[in-house]
């Protein structure tokens, strides 16, 4: 199909402005070069193989981009351990011990400072990740709400749906408003217990680490225990064959550790959004959630394998201060992958009504 032509039909659908905002949406957050015209244009030809490819190309470009600074900067983690080591042997031999602390201390506040710009990058990606699943709730509850009650055949039906949405959409603005606030937190007090060897702030780590744990926990659980979600996805599953599925799902970093029930509430959501909305709209939610979070998950790993390998030579407060710092971003992953299973279910709701109105 033409790009004429899919103008002409953006035009005759009321979505010009629609696939406007969206196109600002993902080149503000995720793909700098992604193009929501080709893609519905190729899906519209019945190209799926090329709307396929064309997506494969944009979220190859902008992962890889994120792995070629990854690269180095966990080449730089592992220089700068092996450097400190090193320096401060060779600065013992002499007399004055204090010329070799000192020498240790700046490469120590170097693999710091590398580590800040880690997390900043890794805060970054989570809050843009939360700010556009929030802005999609933003747009989507009033405008369902408004039109469950004239059309929906069930005042009660449409009162409880309405109830769930809105609830999944105050979740998504408390990930957003508190949790997110707690990330900084967490990392002075990483920061902070580097400098202060005798590990005053490890309870005060662990009691923010538990805290954001639970309350994400607590989060989810509340948005898979509704009934209507056990009820909208209950039939979806009798036709979904969830073994390898499920472990697909228990694979993921920061998802892995979900109960039973709350996998199948989003392998059910997943199918109501395939069987509902379509290809088009289906390939959006997978760029907009799987892209920030593959990212967030190699940030974690580089972070990981620079502290095993680092912690083979250097002393324990730089080893303590790479694994801390990685706990720190998948605790990001997990605060992301959360925002975005509330979000995956609150499209299948919207998916589910939109089917039955």
């Amino acid at each position: 199909m033409e790009p004429g032509n899919t103008e002409h039909y953006l035009e005759q659908l009321n979505l010009t402005e629609l696939m406007e905002q969206l196109n600002r949406c993902f080149s503000s957050a995720f793909l700098a070069d992604f193009s929501l015209e080709q893609l519905f244009s190729d899906i519209l030809s019945g190209n799926g193989k090329e709307a396929l490819q064309l997506l494969g190309r944009q979220i190859a470009g902008s992962v890889g981009q994120e792995f070629s600074g990854m690269r180095q900067i966990l080449s730089v983690l592992l220089l700068l351990g092996i450097l400190s080591v090193l320096v401060s042997c060779l600065m013992g031999s002499f007399e004055n011990q204090q010329v070799a602390q000192i020498a240790h201390d700046m490469f120590f506040l170097l693999v710091l400072t590398v580590l800040l710009k880690v997390f900043s990058a890794v805060y970054r990606i989570t809050s843009s990740t939360l700010e556009t699943l929030k802005q999609f709730s933003h747009l989507t509850l009033p405008a369902l709400c408004l039109s469950l009650g004239p059309a929906a055949g069930s005042v009660t039906a449409a009162g409880y749906y309405e109830l769930a949405l809105g609830l999944i959409f105050l979740i998504e603005r408390f990930l957003s408003g508190f949790c997110l606030l707690l990330l900084p937190l967490w990392m002075l007090l990483v920061v902070l217990s580097g400098v202060w060897e005798e590990g005053r702030l490890s309870a005060m780590m662990e009691l923010v680490e538990k805290s954001l744990s639970w309350i994400l926990k607590f989060c989810l659980g509340t948005v898979t225990g509704l009934g209507v979600l056990q009820s909208m996805v209950a039939p979806a599953l009798d036709a979904w064959k969830r073994t390898a599925a499920q472990k697909a799902i228990a694979a993921i970093p920061g998802l892995g550790d979900l109960a039973e029930g709350t996998a199948q509430v989003l392998l059910g959501s997943a199918v109501l959004v395939k069987n509902s909305l379509g290809m088009f709209v289906g390939i959006l939610l997978a760029v907009l959630l799987v892209v920030p979070l593959l990212k967030i998950a190699a940030y974690g790993v580089v972070l990981k394998l620079a502290g095993a390998f680092v912690g083979l030579v250097a002393d324990k407060r730089l080893t303590a201060c790479m694994t801390k710092t990685a706990d720190v971003v998948f605790s990001s992953l997990k605060l992301a992958g959360t925002g975005a299973a509330c979000f995956w279910i609150l499209a299948a709701i919207v998916s589910c009504l939109a089917g039955r109105l």
